[in-house]
């Protein structure tokens, strides 16, 4: 059985089995969120920690697979692509999958100074996000890519990376004296 089919009846099977099968962690102290209210704070050390565990995840694959490494930069990109393209990722859980995202933001946060880690918290709790400074403009990289594998699409990492942060850039601070304003 095709992987994707496979991963599309399971998925199909956890949420027809129970609506609660996925539990949600939160990362440090969980607060009651009234209507809209968000808040947006620093990583602490679990966060931290999360995330790390999440590289050296993507990175074990990124090894075993093709004897490569990630560099925190935007030729990630592709060596996120050959995972996708390839085996690596056939019987790949969420956790491994969401893996994934955590090198895509590591992608965003070196390619553009004012992006950086943030949790992010409303009342649906709390994620790992990609945000603007001081702003409540964030990115959700630890599922742009799962969400898709998991529905069975292969995605084009540049396209996923490069639309993300088309909707984002709105929002960057306006630098004066460029033509641009960013």
């Amino acid at each position: 059985m095709p992987f994707a089919l496979r991963r599309r009846l399971i998925t199909g099977a956890l949420i027809f089995i129970s609506p609660f099968a996925v539990a949600q962690i939160t990362f440090g102290p969980a607060q009651e969120r009234d209507g809209g209210q968000v808040e947006i704070r620093d990583l602490n050390w679990m966060n931290n920690n999360f995330l790390d565990q999440a590289r050296q995840r993507a990175e074990y694959l990124l090894r075993q697979k093709y004897g490569a490494q990630f560099h925190q930069d935007r030729g990630d990109l592709s060596q996120l692509q050959r995972l996708i393209d390839s085996d690596a990722l056939e019987d790949a859980d969420k956790q491994t999958l969401q893996s994934l995202g955590a090198v895509l933001g590591d992608v965003f946060v070196s390619e553009h100074k004012d992006l950086n880690w943030k949790v992010y918290e409303d009342n649906q709790g709390a994620s790992h996000a990609v945000c603007l400074d001081n702003t409540e403009h964030c990115i959700f990289p630890m599922t742009m890519l799962s969400r898709r594998l998991e529905a069975g699409l292969e995605p084009n990492v540049t396209s996923v990376f490069e639309n993300a942060l088309a909707s984002i850039k709105p929002y960057f601070p306006k630098l004066p004296y460029t033509r641009e304003g960013y």
